[in-house]
């Protein structure tokens, strides 16, 4: 019914107004706690607070607009990371050193204008458990990464970090949404030196990979033209 309401948040540009769902948010997290359903609403708040309400702030003509996104988005951080879905079992301090690693992620993403994870992987795969980019440059993900699955298929560099222990530098990886990045990805250790999860720094270069690909094929088409074809003075791109 809140499209049909003269004074819904989503037909004015009252930015501020988006807040009082910070509030009702707190309540459910309260009550989720109880039934022990704290993912569902991880979920409510990913899903409808960062992509919908975020993106409905932005387009409104609103002088609050953005300290309204920057608040939400600091909402949105603190309730990450989404610990529960780690494939791993961690210790209270294992999960306390990643959630502190968790809400310094804005800062770094900030700093060196990359997408930043943190990823955290088992015997059966990896799974995302944090996700932070800049607010100056935006994401290049549709959609927050948190929660969504990570294959070695995808991301070799993950799972040799993991493995090795060894800092893995500029290795190609495809996304969650195939587009192809450059990832540079640092284990986390926890208790008895464990690798707990991985610190992953992802940079797009998609656009790059098509340009290539493109410039590849015209050498490849130009190389097998003819020789004669190639040298015919008639052509009008023949050199001069």
């Amino acid at each position: 019914f809140c499209n049909d309401h003269a004074g819904s948040i989503m037909n004015n540009n009252n930015s501020i107004k988006n807040l009082d769902m910070l509030k009702v948010l707190d309540n459910l997290y309260a009550a989720a706690k109880e039934y022990g359903c704290e993912d569902e609403v991880d979920y409510l708040v990913l899903d409808h607070l960062l992509r919908t309400s975020i993106n409905r702030v932005a387009e409104q003509d609103s002088p609050d607009k953005k300290a309204v996104i920057k608040q939400m988005r600091e909402y949105v951080h603190d309730k990450i990371p989404n610990l529960s879905a780690c494939p791993i079992s961690l210790d209270p301090s294992e999960r306390q050193k990643l959630e502190e690693l968790a809400r310094q992620l804005p800062l770094i993403a900030e700093l060196s204008a990359c997408e930043l994870f943190i990823d955290c992987v088992g015997d059966d795969g990896g799974v995302v458990v944090a996700h932070a980019w800049s607010n100056q440059l935006g994401s290049f993900y549709a959609a927050p990464a948190v929660g969504k699955h990570v294959s070695e298929e995808k991301e070799p560099a993950v799972f040799a970090a993991w493995r090795t222990g060894l800092v893995q530098r500029d290795l190609k990886a495809v996304t969650q949404e195939d587009r192809t990045v450059w990832q540079d990805v640092v284990p986390v250790y926890g208790s008895g030196r464990r690798c707990i999860a991985l610190l992953i720094r992802e940079k797009d270069i998609s656009e790059r990979v098509a340009r290539d690909k493109k410039y590849a094929e015209l050498a490849k088409s130009y190389a097998e033209e003819a020789p004669t074809l190639r040298d015919d003075p008639s052509r009008e791109d023949h050199a001069l």
